[in-house]
């Protein structure tokens, strides 16, 4: 349970994969979780890679006063929208960007809800003092923290855009289901709670990227990890 005040995962400074969430502003990505929202107020980040200014620097996926919220600035626009509420309890949601063409696409379970977006994003971001973060900004700066308040199972970024179809059958999986299996193709980093980091006990200390670029990332005042499944071997990848 992430408590709204200092709990994060990220990759700092120079860790492998710090720079592999750095899309540029023709990219077309997605992000994917499973959460549930404790808080109704403030800006609450599911998945960071930004500086938190306002607007944003490069792009962040968040709850935003209770709302589903994603941008992403270039080097001199900046696209954003708000999707629909974020009710209580577990809930599956993806954020589909699309930054030169001026569209981020909402999803909760499986159905689309998006409000009109803004204008399109001209040029590249720059990626300073950035770090892609579960929970957390992204603000190497730690100006600007914006802190998840609530639960995550799990969390996935591709390097394209998911079908509907796709969406859909991720939901019909539960929250506990494995993307790897059948949703590989693109993924720059998969972080699933529920498979913890494939040992007995699960770390607080590292979430590793399940997967298979070993984009692993480091726990911040995070005091426990709760999961639905446990592995029974040592292994720290997951396996299919």
């Amino acid at each position: 349970d992430f408590d709204g005040s200092a709990d994060y995962y990220s990759i700092p400074g120079t860790n492998t994969g710090y720079d592999a969430f750095d899309f540029n502003g023709t990219a077309k990505f997605t992000i994917a979780a499973w959460i549930w929202n404790d808080s109704s107020s403030g800006r609450r980040v599911i998945f960071g890679n930004s500086d938190g200014t306002s607007p944003t620097d490069c792009y962040d996926f968040m709850v935003e006063n209770g709302r589903l919220y994603a941008s992403f600035a270039g080097a001199g626009t900046a696209s954003d929208t708000f999707g629909i509420k974020a009710l209580s309890g577990w809930q599956l949601v993806h954020a589909l960007y699309d930054p030169a063409g001026a569209k981020i696409t909402h999803y909760r379970n499986g159905v689309e809800g998006s409000s009109p977006n803004s204008e399109n994003v001209a040029g590249n971001p720059t990626y300073t003092n950035m770090q892609p973060s579960i929970g957390f900004s992204g603000d190497g700066t730690g100006s600007t923290t914006e802190y998840w308040d609530g639960r995550i199972s799990q969390v996935c970024v591709w390097n394209r855009h998911l079908t509907e179809a796709e969406i859909q059958g991720q939901f019909d999986l539960g929250l506990t289901g494995n993307w790897k299996t059948t949703y590989s193709t693109g993924m720059v980093g998969y972080y699933n709670f529920s498979i913890a980091d494939g040992t007995d006990a699960p770390s607080t200390s590292t979430l590793y990227d399940l997967s298979g670029n070993n984009y692993d990332m480091t726990g911040t005042s995070i005091a426990a990890v709760l999961t639905n499944y446990t592995p029974s071997n040592a292994s720290k990848r997951l396996t299919h």
